[in-house]
């Protein structure tokens, strides 16, 4: 990208996350960088939208494999999910 509206995901200071979704345990901020950062309690991690995508797919695939029956909160929402501590 050489593009010098573009802003460097590296560089924090030089971004402006908005929120772009929310639930108890976890939220998620976007960048006009093109990067998405994403709270679970005290852990943050800044991905850009391949590594996102990337995330996505393999927590989806992990969670398919999961025994819903030695899981009770495998079937409740995610608002239902209990806070990381």
């Amino acid at each position: 990208m050489t593009d010098s509206k573009v802003r460097n995901p590296k560089d924090p200071s030089k971004c402006r996350p908005r929120r772009l979704a929310a639930t108890p345990v976890v939220t998620v901020d976007g960048c006009g960088c093109g990067s998405m950062r994403i709270h679970i309690g005290p852990v943050t991690l800044r991905l850009d939208a391949n590594a996102a995508a990337a995330l996505v797919a393999t927590v989806s695939r992990a969670l398919a494999g999961l025994p819903t029956v030695h899981c009770p909160q495998a079937s409740k929402g995610p608002t239902d999910a209990p806070s990381i501590h």
